[in-house]
């Protein structure tokens, strides 16, 4: 590895690993809940707090179908996927 002063750093592999804090000020200027981990909370539908509002992407929390505790996520595929089937 190189680092940008021209340093050179031998390794077997290097691992980067960075946190994300997600980005929803205009959602708690609209007076949007958003939950402990700082995501914007969503349903299913991802219906947000106020039912004529959506949210997706990495700015959401939603209960983890395994456990059933709030989480941010991720992987916006997987709700986006969820909300597109009918309801069980």
């Amino acid at each position: 590895m190189l680092t940008e002063s021209g340093k050179k750093h031998v390794a077997d592999i290097v691992i980067l690993a960075i946190g994300v804090k997600p980005e929803t000020e205009l959602a708690k200027m609209a007076g949007i809940e958003l939950g402990k981990r700082g995501g914007i909370r969503v349903d299913d539908h991802m219906r947000t707090s106020n039912p004529d509002i959506f949210a997706v992407g990495d700015a959401i929390e939603v209960k983890d179908f395994v456990t059933g505790q709030w989480t941010l996520i991720r992987w916006p595929g997987q709700p986006t996927a969820r909300a597109a089937l009918p309801p069980t």
